[in-house]
């Protein structure tokens, strides 16, 4: 389904990083995520002149899941379970473009050839 509003944050802005939080916060809720200790950490590199957030230079933000609690920041991490590296260029433009979801038809129409 498709969100009726539109968010206009700046990506990696403490207002975006807050909006991650709540986004994933309501996806979690309810799962008992138990002894779950996860991470995911986003670098992204050769960022605009003045947006890097690391001492390497990357555009970066992390999370970390340890069972029911969430921290979701900027920054980068050393011992994330995945990390995602990519140019920031890139990124940005892979992140604008909207994916079609087939149907459930067009998924057997493929399988059936």
């Amino acid at each position: 389904m498709e969100p009726s509003f539109r968010w206009h944050l700046q990506a990696w802005s403490p207002e975006w990083l807050d909006a991650v939080k709540s986004i994933i916060t309501d996806l979690l809720q309810g799962h008992n995520l138990g002894s779950l200790d996860y991470s995911i950490c986003e670098d992204l590199t050769s960022p605009p002149l003045g947006r890097a957030n690391t001492p390497a230079g990357t555009l970066s933000w992390f999370i970390y899941i340890r069972g029911n609690n969430l921290e979701v920041h900027d920054g980068s991490i050393d011992d994330a379970e995945i990390r995602i590296v990519a140019d920031y260029a890139t990124h940005r433009e892979l992140s604008r473009l909207r994916f079609h979801r087939p149907r459930c038809s067009e998924v057997a129409a493929g399988i059936r050839g």
